[in-house]
Order: structure tokens, then C-alpha cells, then sequence
């Protein structure tokens, strides 16, 4: 029986915990040991609400089989022998994501990440076409799943596999020249992940391979160096730029409970607002944006990244964190225990993406990763799942000829 383990990359708490861990636990400690260096200070009390909110979190996914009086789900076995289409979907996913990504650059006029100044143009130049980028990142990701489980699955000739990270590598170009490191980074980690947890090893053992864990902090750091590059020119091996992407949300959560305490709750409305944004005509901004104006913060690019704790304090103070942290849990629990069950392969996907962009709200909130990284996923998702079984209907409805008898015309 498969219980709740901290390292089960199956499971939505487990991610989600990560990077708790990673953006708001491990800060403090950073800043314990560079106090000089780090330009942020931390209070006893923001420290309470980030343990507040992460134990809160965790017994309530943990509690959710004991609700509904049942057992721990046993995680099914997944069989990547049958992928018979997968590598022609997922050609067809990558198509579409190439489509869309190229519909932005020609409607932008240029490449932003190529522009003299990198922070203003990828915020100016892909105002009113972000649908494009997240179109495009989310068909990126999936038809590259596709593509990658039939390289594990069916162990295709070497110019398959040639294709396919060729097609990796466009991708990851395509969506660097946005300016922003995310949705690339975002597409890669889930492919990899995708690979993993599907591989031979991980279904046998559930238990990640260190080979792994030394990729996934070498991403960490590779991708902290071109923050750092985007905003000056140079490459440099210093321990404050790898530390800083750490660091800065424990800074920003601390300007939220400072700045924050003579301004009345939001009650609810910033989550009603955030849902707004993505409503056509409707005018509104994410909750980030608002609190950088309302706070007089200056710095390039968009608005603060608010964190969860943060976004649940700006609503309705330390009962909000208990309430959103609790809610985290039971989805996180529940989708765990409604997916991690089956076999099939596309709710094993679905779990990995419903994880992935769990744990991302750590940082940015719900609403924005609903809009920016799950509903484009979900969308790309279904997308594949119909055509593999629109190609399956077109299979099964060939007609298939029967031979003649001699002397029959």
C-alpha cells in the first residue's frame, strides 16, 4: 500500500510541500547565514504564518482518506506497451504549439528576449497575446509528453529519438524568446517528470532516482544564472544569485504582513478579481499587480509574487491561512486519491499536471496559475485525448477486405 511519503512524486502534497519548502521555508535559513548580503529581513511572526500555513496544509491532505472512512489508494501500475498513435499526437501537439508560438512573434514584431532592454519588452511586447504563449506553452508540454513516453515506451530507432529531443530543443528556444524563464521551465520539468515517473525504475521501486535529484537542482541553478544574465549582461558563479529566487518570496510575503496591517481585508474579492482578468472587455488585475501599486513598489516587469500565505492573509487575516491552506490540502488529497488509482495512462498525466501547477500557486497565488499554467495544459490535454481516440474510431472503422476465391471476379 502506497501511504503519503514526502518524496512520492505521485502526489500533489508532495510537490506542493517542495516547493514550500524550497521558496519559503528554506529562505529564512538562507537569510540566518548571509544576513549582510541578502537585503531582507524576516519577522518572528511571518515565520509563524509560514509554519502555520504548511502544517495546516499537510494533515489536511494527509486526513483525506480517514474522511471518507477509506483505505489509502494503492498506486496503480502504469503500461506504456499499447501507445499505438502517441507518436503522431504528439507530432500534432507540437505542431499546434509552434503555430501559436509563431502567431505571437510575427503579432509582437520581434523577439523579446533579443530586445536592448529584456525587462520592458517581454511585459510591453506581449501585452494583449499572452492566449498565444499559453496555447503555445501548453501544447509544447503535452505533445512533448506524447512524444518522450513513446521513447520509454516502445523503444523507437535512434532517428526517433534524434526527432524528438531536436523538437525539445526548438521548443525550449521558442519559448525562451518570450523573455521569461517560466514557461520553459515549466515545460521542461514536467516532461522530465513525466519521463520519470512512467520509467521502469520509479513505477518498481517509487523511489526517485539520485540522478534526478542532481538534474533537478542543476536546472535550479542554471536557471537562477539566466535571471541573473536577463538583467545584466554576465554570467557569475555567486551564491547570493542562486540563493535569491529563495529568498524573494519570503521577502515579498514579509512586505505583504507589514504594509498590509492598516488596510481592511479584501474578503474574498481579490480571488473574484484574479478571475476577472481573464475575462474578455472585463477590466481587472491580478492580485500581484494591485498590491505592487497600492504598496508604491518599484522594479521592472509585473507585480509581486504574493504566495500562498500571502494570498490568504490579504483576504481574511490568520483565519484566511488556516482556511486556504486547508482547502490546498483536501484537493491535493482528493485528486490523489480520485487519480493515483488508475491505470490509464492520460489521469496519470492529469495528476502530474494538477501537481505541478499546485505547487506552483506557492508562490503566485491560485487564480493567475489557473489561467497561465493549468487551463492551458488542461486544454492541450483533452485536445490529445480526442484525437488519440478519434484516430482509434477512424482505426476501427476501416473496412477491412476480405480475400476472393479463385475464379471469382
Amino acid at each position: 500500500m502506497r501511504r503519503f511519503a514526502l518524496f512520492n512524486l505521485l502526489h500533489p502534497a508532495s510537490f506542493f510541500l517542495g516547493f514550500y519548502l524550497i521558496f519559503l521555508v528554506l529562505g529564512p535559513v538562507f537569510l540566518s547565514f548571509f544576513p549582510q548580503n541578502l537585503p531582507v529581513e524576516v519577522e518572528l511572526r511571518t515565520l509563524g504564518i509560514i509554519l502555520l500555513y504548511g502544517a495546516c496544509f499537510l494533515v489536511s491532505a494527509v486526513s483525506v482518506p480517514m474522511l471518507f472512512g477509506q483505505r489509502p489508494v494503492k498506486t496503480a501500475r502504469v503500461d506504456l506497451s499499447g501507445l499505438d498513435g502517441w507518436l503522431t499526437v504528439g507530432l500534432l501537439l507540437w505542431v499546434i504549439g509552434m503555430l501559436s508560438m509563431v502567431v505571437f512573434y510575427a503579432k509582437a514584431g520581434g523577439i523579446p528576449a533579443l530586445a536592448s532592454n529584456v525587462e520592458m519588452a517581454r511585459v510591453t511586447m506581449k501585452q494583449g497575446l499572452g492566449r498565444y504563449i499559453l496555447l503555445g506553452g501548453g501544447f509544447f508540454t503535452l505533445g512533448l509528453i506524447y512524444l518522450h513516453l513513446v521513447l520509454i515506451g516502445k523503444h523507437p530507432r535512434f532517428l526517433v529519438h534524434v526527432l524528438v529531443w531536436g523538437l525539445t530543443g526548438v521548443a525550449v528556444v521558442m519559448l525562451m524568446g518570450v523573455g521569461f524563464r517560466g514557461p520553459a521551465a515549466f515545460m521542461l520539468v514536467t516532461m522530465l517528470l513525466a519521463r520519470v515517473i512512467f520509467s521502469d525504475g520509479y513505477q518498481k521501486r517509487n523511489r526517485l532516482q539520485l540522478r534526478w535529484v542532481v538534474l533537478g537542482v542543476g536546472l535550479f541553478v542554471l536557471l537562477a544564472l539566466v535571471g541573473y544574465y536577463r538583467k545584466t549582461g554576465q554570467f557569475t558563479l555567486d551564491l547570493r544569485i542562486i540563493i535569491w529566487p529563495a529568498v524573494v518570496h519570503v521577502g515579498n510575503l514579509q512586505t505583504i504582513l507589514t504594509e498590509f496591517d492598516n488596510t481592511s481585508f479584501f474578503l474574498g474579492s481579490s480571488f473574484i478579481d484574479d478571475l476577472m482578468v481573464g475575462v474578455p472587455g472585463v477590466p481587472g488585475e491580478f492580485l500581484g499587480d494591485y498590491l505592487k501599486k497600492l504598496f508604491d513598489l518599484e522594479f521592472p516587469g509585473g507585480g509581486i509574487t504574493v504566495t500562498a500565505p500571502g494570498e490568504a492573509y490579504v483576504n481574511f487575516g490568520i483565519p484566511g491561512v488556516v482556511l486556504h491552506a486547508v482547502v490546498m490540502g483536501l484537493f491535493a488529497g482528493g485528486a490523489y486519491e480520485l487519480l493515483a488509482g488508475t491505470k490509464d495512462v492520460h489521469s496519470r498525466i492529469l495528476l502530474l499536471l494538477v501537481s505541478l501547477n499546485m505547487a506552483r500557486m506557492v508562490t503566485s497565488g491560485v487564480i493567475p496559475i489557473m489561467y497561465f499554467g493549468f487551463l492551458p495544459a488542461l486544454i492541450a490535454w483533452w485536445v490529445g485525448k480526442r484525437l488519440l481516440a478519434l484516430r482509434f474510431d477512424i482505426k476501427e472503422r476501416k473496412p477491412v477486405s476480405s480475400p476472393q476465391m479463385p475464379g471469382i471476379a
